[in-house]
């Protein structure tokens, strides 16, 4: 567990001075933070440096080096500060929509994805800092079927209706900012399937080798640095800064890595691994 110390810097890290109630309205504060803090990156991956998988490599590299991380290293440390606090965290298995329609999890995850399911004031609540895509701002109550709106859409967890899936969910999402032309119905997609089931960390390890060693998974295919704001997201490729603001995207050309390397210091105060 975090010591008191680590707790104090993590705070900081994400912009808190003062500690935060264990309750769903403390909850909401931490998650917001880190998404407004501490990027999705997955520089370490490209650059092929070996998997940090232990809480103190984990602080030292999201915390003192203020970098960011895969969803496996912000979850999981994210986990760690939630439980010094007082919150009751248990990890699961989610499958993210991009992987071949989200085929079955259940009896047969792949922990492609790794999400948070945290107990507080007598209800579950889902939280993720982790999603390379974007995701929701503030954590979701996990009440089936209940629409929870934040700036960027509309949110709704359901039961998997898919053929030999048992026991999973499905996170819906209704972009707030859509073409008008487009109905609800259409508009809404799966962010990706969950199975609630508790496990623990060593589980994802296969899974998290893959990820950053095999040449088919994504995150070898190019750089992806991303950070929530206020109105929206930013993003950083190879090629592109991405800024999104109220549902409108601009994107600026990225001429060469000298050029790469300016805007990832400028935007996510971060210098390439």
């Amino acid at each position: 567990m975090l010591s008191e110390t680590q707790v104090e810097k993590y705070l900081c890290r994400i912009g808190l001075v003062d500690g935060v109630p264990v309750s769903a309205t403390g909850l909401a504060v931490l998650h917001r933070q880190h998404l407004l803090t501490v990027p999705f990156d997955n520089l370490d991956v490209l650059a092929h440096l070996p998997e940090i998988k232990t809480l103190e490599g984990l602080f030292e590299k999201i915390v003192k080096r203020r970098r960011g991380g895969i969803c496996y290293e912000l979850n999981a440390l994210f986990a760690e500060l939630l439980r010094a606090l007082g919150f009751t965290v248990r990890l699961a298995a989610a499958r993210p929509s991009a992987r071949a329609g989200v085929p079955s999890c259940g009896e047969d995850p792949d922990f492609a994805h790794l999400i948070l399911l945290v107990h507080v004031d007598q209800d579950l609540w889902l939280a993720d800092v982790g999603f390379g895509r974007g995701g929701f701002f503030e954590p979701l109550r996990f009440t089936v079927g209940l629409s929870q709106t934040d700036q960027r859409g509309t949110y709704r967890i359901v039961p998997s209706t898919a053929e030999g899936v048992k026991g999973c969910y499905d996170l819906l999402f209704t972009p707030r900012f859509a073409p008008k032309d487009v109905s609800t119905a259409e508009q809404e997609r799966v962010i990706y399937r969950f199975d609630p089931t508790a496990r623990d960390l060593s589980e994802f390890s296969r899974r998290w080798h893959w990820t950053v060693t095999s040449s088919d998974s994504l995150f070898l295919s190019g750089s992806l640095v991303a950070l929530d704001t206020p109105a929206g997201r930013i993003s950083l490729s190879e090629n592109h800064l991405r800024i999104t603001e109220y549902g409108r995207q601009t994107a600026r050309a990225i001429p060469d890595t000298d050029g790469f390397h300016a805007l990832l210091a400028e935007h996510f105060g971060i210098i390439a691994p």
